[in-house]
């Protein structure tokens, strides 16, 4: 590259960077959705049912299904312990919560 072709490199106006331009809005403003309490209450029976020890020492490697923290029926077949507890609570599928209790032993041990 010659002297000259430098120089006019140099010399070359320098190009502005376009304008920065911020991410689209969320939906809400405000931020995340709200859980509705409904949600709020499966979650909680869900993390109630496996930090439960006594569900992890009565029931390893056991389907559990949940309403308001009590145990609605267990087993080992998930849709037969769901209709179980359908049939015995009168509640829909959407209101119980079916949490599955490791085997904690079988997985550490193998």
């Amino acid at each position: 590259m010659s002297k000259e072709d430098e120089d006019s490199v140099h010399d070359a106006p320098i190009t502005p960077l376009p304008e920065w331009t911020p991410p689209p809005p969320l939906d809400d403003p405000l931020g995340p959705p709200v859980p509705t309490p409904e949600e709020l209450e499966r979650a909680t029976d869900y993390q109630w049912a496996l930090d439960n020890l006594e569900l992890r020492e009565q029931y390893p490697g056991q389907w559990v299904a949940v309403h308001q923290k009590n145990i609605l029926a267990v087993g080992r077949d998930f849709q037969a312990v769901e209709a179980e507890a359908e049939a015995k609570s009168g509640l829909p599928k959407d209101k119980i919560v079916m949490a599955e209790i490791y085997d904690m032993d079988a997985l550490l041990w193998g």
